[in-house]
């Protein structure tokens, strides 16, 4: 390869890296780069140029110039430019709608193994539009893409054999490509297997699969429109999946798949996947952990409104993880978060205004903020409201039973505070009657989720005989791992305990 050949080489793989989960920064890299080899005639490059052109990542969306950039890769014979092309002329993205030529595209595509491309072109065998119709070269096609893991190939080939159509029908065989198609997350796939098991299908020939439901007019989106949109899906249907690979919903769990769904999501702007994506390197969950980038997802998502992003970007500031900490950022996406009903930011801001932390001390604000996210489930404020009432602050009146209403709701969503207070209010008999029993259930509890003071307070009761037998060396025990914590109670009980 010549020095031209080379230069070109080494721009396109330098877009390349730039496009692996871009800033904006990179985004402009990334683009000037394919720019760069595309004029080199570097075929790579011209078709991730056509790709960015058509769907309108860093450029306004230009079907012309994307149509542009695939005809000069797929002259150099560049299989998925092959492919893109077929789809822009079975749909007139920037060149007259032509199936015939579509078909053209497709069939070199097909021959080097493009999934996308077999089946387009199986469908229009099947059905006859822009080739002659011929369900044997269909199946074939289908088969092929179905055997390189094509979802949408192995439901069509499902169906083929379920209604027989160009193929003995065999519902066996139907039952094993459809169970493949929706592990690969193909939902028409899931839909017809509850059907056959809820036996809610006809066995009759396919009246579903008309023209209409393919390469054709008709009120239904074709069916090469849906395929085309695996290359160009539409972010929400991206991060739906990437969800559904994350979690393992349906599909087998992937995160690194997740992730990368994610990231084309995030690319086309969609805010959840932008929060997802940077929930992923935050924790390192099918991507390297790496808190700058979580931070600037974090960022890009809170911009949009999306509330949880918000969150994570004011917990980013506060810590300084992945930024420079600054507590005045933290507060205002905090706010902003716990504006829109952020359980987790009315909380952790209700904290900021408790210890006046960035902000002036304001136990008023503190409880307000505490019983929002309580009144919503949030396990650790509810403890919170129930510590205000058994207090007395934050303009609360002292209320011991208030404060055991809120503690028993957080001691529900496993909340060790509540439970440990729980087991105080029991001990000292505020609230409630006096019972020392119930104190040790609620501080056994609650010493088994690791709960230092209530490792303490049961190690008190075991050797005192309060509510439980005397033991002091279950006492011993308890005060050693207390005391292991750092809780400096216990280090001096086990002084004396062993005294």
């Amino acid at each position: 390869m010549g020095l031209f050949g080379r230069n070109a080489e080494e721009s396109y793989r330098a877009g390349k890296k730039y496009s692996e989960y871009p800033t904006e920064e990179d985004t402009e890299k990334m683009f000037g780069s394919f720019e760069k080899a595309a004029e080199q005639g570097h075929a790579g490059a011209q078709y991730e140029l056509g790709l960015l052109y058509y769907e309108g990542i860093r450029a306004p969306r230009d079907l012309g110039r994307s149509t542009e950039f695939f005809i000069k890769a797929a002259r150099q014979g560049h299989t998925g430019a092959q492919s893109c092309l077929g789809d822009c002329y079975c749909n007139g993205d920037g060149v007259p709608k032509d199936l015939a030529k579509a078909a053209e595209w497709w069939t070199k595509a097909a021959a080097n193994g493009d999934t996308i491309a077999q089946f387009n072109l199986g469908q229009q065998y099947f059905t006859g539009r822009g080739v002659p119709e011929d369900r044997k070269k269909a199946i074939e096609l289908y088969r092929k893409g179905a055997e390189q893991g094509h979802a949408a190939s192995q439901f069509r080939l499902g169906d083929c054999f379920y209604y027989g159509e160009g193929i003995p029908r065999d519902p066996a065989k139907a039952e094993e490509w459809y169970q493949r198609a929706a592990d690969g997350g193909n939902e028409k796939a899931r839909e017809m297997l509850r059907s056959i098991r809820n036996k809610a299908v006809s066995d009759g020939p396919a009246s579903r699969y008309s023209e209409k439901d393919v390469i054709g007019e008709g009120e239904k989106k074709e069916a090469v429109e849906q395929e085309r949109k695996e290359r160009y899906t539409d972010p929400k249907k991206e991060y739906d999946l990437g969800a559904a690979y994350f979690y393992g919903d349906g599909v087998p769990q992937d995160q690194a798949k997740a992730a990368e769904l994610f990231k084309k999501s995030a690319l086309r702007g969609y805010a959840d996947a932008q929060y997802a994506l940077g929930h992923c390197f935050n924790i390192g969950a099918g991507v390297p952990q790496d808190k700058k980038k979580a931070a600037e997802l974090f960022g890009k998502a809170a911009e949009q409104g999306h509330a949880g992003a918000q969150y994570e970007l004011g917990t980013c500031y506060g810590e300084g993880n992945g930024v420079p900490q600054d507590l005045g950022k933290a507060i205002f996406w905090l706010e902003k978060a716990a504006e829109q009903g952020d359980t987790r930011a009315q909380a952790r801001l209700a904290d900021h205004y408790h210890n006046g932390n960035g902000v002036p001390r304001d136990l008023g604000r503190s409880f307000a903020l505490y019983k929002k996210a309580a009144e919503q489930g949030d396990a650790n404020a509810q403890s919170a409201v129930g510590s205000y009432y058994e207090e007395g602050i934050g303009g609360q009146p002292r209320d011991p039973e208030r404060a055991m209403y809120w503690y028993t709701r957080s001691a529900a969503g496993g909340n060790a505070f509540g439970m440990c207070r729980i087991g105080a209010l029991y001990f000292e008999g505020s609230g409630v009657t006096k019972n020392y029993a119930k104190a040790a259930e609620w501080w056994s509890m609650a010493a088994e989720t690791g709960d230092a003071a209530s490792q303490f307070n049961l190690g008190v009761c075991y050797a005192e005989g309060h509510g439980v037998g005397r033991d002091k060396g279950k006492a011993a025990e308890l005060f050693k791992t207390a005391a292991e914590q750092g809780y400096e109670d216990a280090k001096d009980a086990l002084n004396d305990i062993r005294t």
